[in-house]
């Protein structure tokens, strides 16, 4: 069942200690090239989570919610259809509204 799951790694701790360094570690030893080449087509991708403040906001992210009428694919969705395999680092997450919590931990596999 994992499998259909993506790998979810949480990285806490102050600025300054690591956190991004290791997630483009991990993207180049994942994906074999060096992070600066992954970023140029889209295979790392950098959110800033302080972007997303507001609730509206998700709109964005995650796309409109099922079977609203309008719109497209919010930015993950889109991302991710196109590398499945991508690596993504949300930077900043508790600056972002408190509902993206709750809706990143059903994206990433805990209902």
């Amino acid at each position: 069942w994992w499998k259909d799951l993506p790998l979810v790694l949480l990285l806490t701790g102050p600025s300054g200690t690591g956190k991004t360094l290791l997630a483009r570690t991990l993207a180049e030893a994942l994906l074999g090239r060096p992070a600066s080449q992954l970023e140029a087509v889209g295979r790392f991708r950098t959110f800033h989570m302080n972007q997303f403040s507001i609730i509206e906001d998700q709109k964005t992210f995650f796309g409109p919610p099922r079977g609203t009428a309008g719109g497209g694919r919010g930015d993950l969705p889109e991302l991710l259809k196109e590398w499945p395999d991508a690596v993504v680092l949300l930077d900043e997450v508790e600056k972002a509204h408190p509902s993206f919590a709750r809706a990143l931990l059903k994206v990433f596999g805990e209902h």
